[in-house]
């Protein structure tokens, strides 16, 4: 058995959180039925890739059947590349359009529900009918520096266009202090390639070289007469991604010598940077750039604009110098906001008064200006596309990405694309297309949009134009009033991203009955509110990874996948269910089954997610297997897979955990606010206690918030013991909500405020809070800890242990186990009167856990197995007037729920009788073999522990799929077949699914290869089958041996890496030893 003692009953606090699932649960929850055979609601859904054209009608067809076979209700088709040009193509021509009706009428007839990408690729919204102008756009500038007391008469410099096409915002002038560039007269060149005179040195960061080379850059400089420096000085900008791990050398060769070479961690590679060196001297110099070692693709030097490259000697300023280092980062141009990071030392600022407005001087770039005295910077603003296209669409379907700050960017892209698909099917069949889905967002950042200008001022009170001068390098004001400038504009870009995209395609999709799903993982560009998005769209989701850049699969990490703030976000929305893209990968390595990353899934349940969807299903046009992949990417899911046909039933253990997880809520003990900052921070160095759970929430949760009898609510029934503010960045109205929520008796810990973050009504927002915090906190920026405030208590950030010692707070669960194992991992749930704890054991191997429950009124208590479907009646316990203590056995990496239920409890001194020794009968009878795939082999006998791999016939040895092991056994008289009865495999390569005297039981994926028979068994004679499948790795190396024409299978993948490891045959078959053990005082699961 899986439990080896059980408990009657268990008291549970009524403490915690919940919402949604309290008013609308059944009285019988949790329901039997529906939890042993889930219906469709509740099932594992898949991504359902499209190749390149790669289609047909006739594996449309199978591939429906497959999923419906399997039990997957929904299948979300994305169109994209990876792949040539197939026979259905090109991509939405008729013959396509012809393709896409037809699944729409199979998959209603078939009964699987439909889903596409709401761009073509993987993301996000792009295609041939975006042109530059809706397209996704930058900021950029080019400049001029003049000597004014004269009239001003020239062509100004053209402004950097992506794509040729680029449009003005304004031209601006002030006064500056700079002097020419010391390397002026040099020829560059870039890997080769001759490159526009002063580009590296024109002072402008938009400007610069690009390579398509991956991991060397070499710069070329030729001065007419020797040139000498001791630093070089780099201006870097990634386009995309962040900078790669690896070491990066720097070779610097002077007139055919190497005076030196040094390296640096590739995360130095970025924004400003400069090398030190002994002075050199010389007329031809190298600077050539190196990533050292493995590198994946998006993170080599075809990522990267290099902009500004100067060789320079003593105290001379680069050309380019900007106090903000990361000043592309915090104007949203590049990569993730982070901390503003400045030039130390004094800074020397422009004021607003200083800066001229010449835009009306100023006629298709030719300045006329009347300038005044003194040394003047000319910069010419505008825009330009970010060039970005989608990722990975079909050849058809490439082109820019639509502006995602655009309304009518918005609706052309819906219209060109979304709208084409809902037209196309006809109307009787519309409503098989229900979901559409927008995956992670990898399309950069943009920052700007054509009225950009005049949303700033009206949502931020206050004009743009000479806060453009920061985008060109400057300080405005101050150091501080830059910073709460560049808040406001990113506060600006998220809203308009938030409303004009997100909201947008929400009520577009609304208003023909399609519900929005959309990856909000807050660990990618660009820097957005994800709870203001989740209250928009329907079903919130992110993405969890089964194996790691290196190819290792992980063990189930202590946190949250990608320590994913969504679940949190769709709780506080209100969105019962959160989707996860489940399993994505680095490999579709096909040694691997759902055995060897399958608890991932548990952990990612654990963590909030209540709907995987499969990454990823391929479309397979043909029968030929292992078949298509999507690359190297991405798990095989597909029925040409060996073990396809026994998926169905690790996807209802996950639909099982599903139905419990929609249908409840989770419950958390305290509350986070993250403040009101752009990009919002995160908890920060919080210290929770033990087995706390956290809640984020937004401003909108935040001013919702009321105390009751001295805890938190959000929704009228949860209770929360406190709220911790990590941020001290925050709005005048926050900090007045704070103070109100203290006053009525909430326990709190915040810092002292300080300014407000933005620059918007900054006078007014600073005095308010000023005025809030003299009130609450006092004068001192460290307050007594606690400090009394109306009914409530403040504390200070720091003092989150103290906070919770005072309070006296236990966490509802604890578990402890024996040696160096770690404890159990829980989640806390509630379903109107019944509580739920999810419970994963984390490690490799079996433990028994000694478990605590906080108890305050009667209960009964049952455990739910996913994996069987069943359930039964805890047992043996101590109990104390305040908790409940059990002992628990979990196998490793595996979830039990513990289910507790208003109900009259036993004796607190009730316990159950040691169970006897397990009785075993040994299944050595003879097994006869039939290898499904080999029709012309005929049954044969084969006995364990004989692998497939150990035959002399060659097409058994290298056989992969499924084979048929039957056999009969006796039980003698005295075997007990009353109590529990388990079967025991032994050893299995690599998967088994059991049927007994007719009755399937279910499919083992991994150890230990055990399953419970007791509803099977007989007494006397009975009948055992057991299908057995490997993996295509047999079948795949030894037809690398062959000739393409003489080999069995096919497959898009690239077996490279396990030539190059000169891999052999991995076992396959049933391995054993084989037995049943008994435990005759065990009773059947109901």
């Amino acid at each position: 058995m899986r439990l080896a003692c059980l408990l009657s009953f268990l008291f549970v606090s009524g403490l915690g959180a919940t919402h949604a699932a309290e008013s609308s649960t059944p009285a019988n929850w949790p329901d039997a039925a529906t939890f042993t055979t889930p219906s469709a609601q509740y099932g594992v859904e898949t991504w359902w890739h499209w190749l390149n054209g790669n289609l047909s009608k006739e594996g449309v067809t199978k591939d429906l059947q497959a999923m419906r076979e399997q039990g997957i209700p929904r299948a979300t088709i994305l169109a994209v590349s990876m792949a040539s040009d197939g026979p259905v193509s090109p991509f939405l021509s008729d013959q396509w359009f012809e393709l896409w009706r037809y699944t729409a009428e199979e998959a209603n007839r078939i009964g699987v529900k439909l889903s596409t990408h709401l761009g073509p690729g993987w993301s996000a919204t792009g295609g041939p009918w975006i042109k530059p102008e809706n397209s996704m756009k930058r900021v950029v500038w080019s400049h001029e520096i003049i000597t004014g007391g004269q009239t001003v008469d020239l062509d100004l410099p053209p402004l950097p266009a992506t794509q040729n096409w680029s449009k003005d915002i304004a031209v601006l002038a002030w006064p500056v202090n700079r002097t020419p560039s010391s390397m002026a007269g040099c020829t560059a060149q870039s890997n080769g390639q001759s490159l526009p005179s002063q580009l590296f040195f024109d002072g402008n960061p938009a400007t610069g070289a690009e390579t398509e080379e991956t991991t060397k850059w070499r710069f070329d400089f030729t001065f007419p007469a020797p040139h000498e420096f001791n630093r070089a000085e780099f201006f870097i900008r990634w386009k995309v991604h962040e900078p790669p791990g690896n070491k990066i050398r720097l070779l610097v060769t002077a007139d055919g010598s190497v005076p030196y070479e040094t390296e640096i961690i590739g995360h130095e590679f970025n924004n400003a940077l400069a090398i030190p060196f002994p002075t050199i001297k010389a007329t031809k110099i190298t600077l050539e750039w190196e990533i050292l070692g493995p590198v994946e693709g998006w993170l080599t030097f075809r990522n990267v604009q290099m902009s500004e490259v100067e060789l320079l000697k003593g105290t001379e300023a680069p050309q380019w110098s900007c106090e903000l280092l990361n000043l592309a980062q915090q104007t949203a141009d590049s990569s993730s906001p982070g901390t503003p990071n400045w030039v130390k030392g004094e800074s020397f600022p422009i004021q607003a008064a200083q800066v001229i407005d010449l835009t009306s001087q100023t006629k298709n770039g030719h300045l006329n200006w009347n300038a005044p005295a003194g040394t003047w910077r000319v910069v010419r603003f505008g825009f330009t596309t970010t060039g970005k296209g989608s990722s990975v669409p079909p050849t058809a379907g490439k082109g820019l990405e639509s502006d995602k700050m655009s309304v009518a960017a918005t609706d052309l892209h819906f219209k060109s694309y979304i709208q084409r698909l809902i037209d196309a099917i006809p109307a009787a069949q519309r409503g098989v297309l229900d979901t559409v889905l927008l995956d992670s967002w990898e399309v950069g950042r943009q920052n700007w949009t054509d009225d950009f200008a005049e949303e700033f001022q009206r949502r931020r009170h206050y004009a743009l134009l000479p806060y453009l001068s920061v985008f060109a390098g400057e300080v405005l004001g101050s150091r501080e009033e830059t910073e709460r400038f560049l808040n406001d504009f990113r506060e600006t870009i998220a809203d308009l991203i938030t409303e004009r995209f997100f909201g947008r395609n929400a009520e577009l999709l609304h208003a023909r009955k399609i519900e929005f799903a959309a990856e909000l993982s807050d660990s990618a560009p660009p820097s957005l509110d994800l709870f203001a998005i989740a209250r928009l769209v329907d079903q919130p989701m992110d993405e969890f990874w089964s194996d790691k850049p290196d190819l290792t699969i992980p063990p189930p990490p202590d946190e949250a996948p990608r320590k994913s703030a969504v679940p949190e976000a769709a709780f506080v929305a209100g969105k019962p269910v959160v989707g996860a893209e489940a399993f994505t990968s680095w490999t579709a390595d096909y040694r691997r089954t759902p055995g060897d990353y399958g608890y991932l899934g548990d952990h990612a349940l654990l963590w909030g997610f209540n709907r995987l969807v499969l990454h990823s299903y391929v479309h397979q046009p043909a029968d030929k297997a292992p078949g298509w992949t999507l690359g190297r990417h991405g798990q095989a899911f597909n029925r040409l897979i060996t073990w396809w046909p026994m998926i169905g039933d690790w996807l209802r253990e996950i639909s099982r955990s599903q139905y419990l997880l929609q249908t409840s809520a989770p419950v958390y003990d305290v509350l986070i606010y993250y403040g009101d900052s752009m990009p919002r921070p995160g908890p920060g160095s919080l210290k929770l206690p033990a087995g706390a759970r956290s809640l984020r929430i937004d401003r909108v949760a935040l001013n919702q918030l009321k105390v009751v009898d001295g805890k938190l609510t959000l929704h009228g029934t949860d209770r929360y013991h406190a709220l911790l503010v990590p941020s001290n960045r925050l709005r005048a109205e926050t900090v007045e909500t704070l103070a109100r929520l203290a006053q009525d008796g909430a326990i709190i810990a915040a810092s002292r405020p300080g300014k407000a973050p933005g620059w918007s009504d900054h006078v007014e927002q600073d005095r308010r809070i000023e005025a809030t915090a003299l009130s609450v906190w006092g004068t001192a920026r460290a307050i007594p800890s606690p400090k009394n405030v109306g009914k409530g208590k403040l504390y200070a950030p720091g003092d989150t242990e103290k906070l919770f010692r005072e309070i006296g707070y236990r966490p509802d669960f604890s578990s402890a186990v024996v040696g160096d194992l770690k404890p159990l991992m829980s989640q806390h749930r509630r379903a109107g009167a019944v509580e739920l704890y999810a419970l994963f054991n984390p490690n490799p191997k079996a433990a028994r856990f000694t478990t605590t429950v906080a108890a305050s009124s009667p209960r009964s208590a049952e455990i739910w197995d996913p994996i069987t479907g069943q359930h039964q009646p805890l047992g043996e316990f101590q109990s104390s007037p305040d908790s409940v203590t059990f002992s628990l056995a979990v196998e490793g990496r595996r979830t039990l729920y513990v289910i507790l239920s208003p109900g009259t409890a036993a004796s607190a001194t009730a316990s159950v009788a040691a169970s006897a020794p397990a009785q075993v009968f040994p299944i050595v009878s003879p097994f006869t073999v039939t290898f499904k795939g080999l029709p012309g082999i005929p049954a044969q006998p084969l006995q364990p522990p004989q692998s497939w791999t150990e035959l002399t016939d060659p097409q058994i040895r290298d056989y992969s799929g499924i084979a048929l092991y039957q056999t009969n056994f006796t039980l003698p008289a005295d075997f007990p077949i009353t109590g529990a009865i388990t079967l025991d495999l032994g050893d299995v390569a690599r998967v088994a699914r059991v049927t007994l005297n007719g009755q399937r039981l279910g499919t083992l994926w991994r150890a230990p290869w055990r399953l419970e028979v007791s509803k099977a068994v007989r007494a006397g004679g009975n009948s055992l089958q057991i299908e057995v499948a490997n993996t295509w790795f047999n079948r795949l190396l030894a037809d690398e041996a062959l000739p393409k024409a003489d080999r069995l299978t096919f497959t898009t993948w690239d077996r490279k890496a396990w030539i190059d490891q000169k891999l052999t045959r991995e076992k396959s078959g049933l391995l054993g030893p084989i037995q049943l053990e008994a435990q005759p005082d065990s009773r059947k699961k109901q």
